[in-house]
């Protein structure tokens, strides 16, 4: 009878775990937040909003597979600064946004390369992170703080 008794206790403790970390990774964060905490904690004054349209244009994320997303490129079009936020709508395609946004970011450091050393070396110290179904680039030289304050969010 003790075993019977082990075995359940144990059985239970599982299942109570695997409940904990379904509950631990389902989260609901509003980027739009993110972004304005970003906002308020850094000069981002010259950058411009990017919208849903420039997702496939500079991206080549397909909107069906974006939940929700907030964006920044620097107006001046000279150096590298972009920050992206995308909540994917299931893991597929936060796996599809990650590895568009990668490319966006190994794309960057190709074109900075031989005419913007400041910026390759910049785009070289950022990078695309994933979590769950939230993936964002950060291509800042704000960058750190810029990440603590996303990841103060998405965790």
């Amino acid at each position: 009878m003790k075993p019977i008794r082990k075995l359940v206790s144990i059985l239970l403790l599982v299942v109570m775990l695997a409940f904990s970390g379904c509950a631990a990774s389902a989260q609901d964060v509003n980027l739009g937040k993110v972004m304005e905490e970003m906002e308020k904690q850094v000069n981002l004054t010259d950058m411009i909003d990017l919208d849903e349209s420039d997702l496939t244009d500079m991206y080549g994320i397909q909107p069906e597979d974006v939940k929700q997303m907030k964006g920044k490129v620097l107006s001046d079009g000279l150096n590298p600064d972009e920050l992206i936020l995308i909540e994917a709508k299931d893991a597929d395609a936060a796996s599809r946004v990650q590895k568009a946004l990668e490319q966006r970011l190994t794309n960057k450091g190709n074109e900075a390369k031989d005419y913007n050393p400041d910026g390759y070396a910049l785009i070289q110290k950022c990078s695309v992170q994933a979590k769950g179904i939230y993936v964002c680039m950060l291509v800042s030289p704000e960058y750190e703080k810029l990440n603590s304050i996303y990841n103060s969010f998405v965790k």
